[in-house]
């Protein structure tokens, strides 16, 4: 019974993993910053299987902290940390790299990284989006209480 706890549990911080996605950038113009690799497909079964070999799942986006902030960093934002924990469990590691938003979408859509992360189901529709978000960005706009500005739409 405890196995079937860790299996359900890992399976749903893979499918929550799995499904990062990133904000907004303007688009580059250079090349893909990694080299072409096929996508890690993961399968679920009953078993738990030792991997033949340490794997890795590449993750792009542009720093949009406290979701995901600049890689390399000491804190790489918690979508980034939750990356790390839930693939460890899967014996697969994460790299994380940043790039406009634009280009690391069009970097998952042909299969140059693994995902994108931090953003919102209408930024990349046909990716794959968890059922429960794992976060929230809210937008607040505020202004000196003399200030006659106001937020045109």
């Amino acid at each position: 019974m405890r196995r079937s706890g860790q299996f359900i549990m890992l399976n749903a911080l893979l499918l929550i993993a799995l499904a990062f996605l990133a904000a907004c950038s303007p688009p580059e113009d250079s090349s893909p910053i990694v080299t072409q690799t096929p996508v890690v497909e993961v399968s679920v079964t009953t078993e738990i299987r030792q991997p033949e070999a340490q794997r890795t799942i590449t993750i792009a986006a542009d720093p949009w902290c406290p979701h995901n902030c600049t890689a390399g960093s000491e804190r790489e934002g918690y979508m980034i940390e939750i990356a790390r924990e839930a693939f460890a469990l899967a014996q697969l590691d994460v790299e994380y790299t940043n790039v406009s938003w634009a280009r690391a979408l069009e970097l998952a859509d042909e299969g140059y990284i693994d995902a994108v992360v931090g953003a919102f189901t209408r930024d990349a529709r046909g990716f794959v989006y968890p059922e429960e978000a794992i976060g929230y960005a809210r937008t607040a706009l505020f202004t000196h209480v003399e200030s006659d500005w106001s937020y045109q739409a």
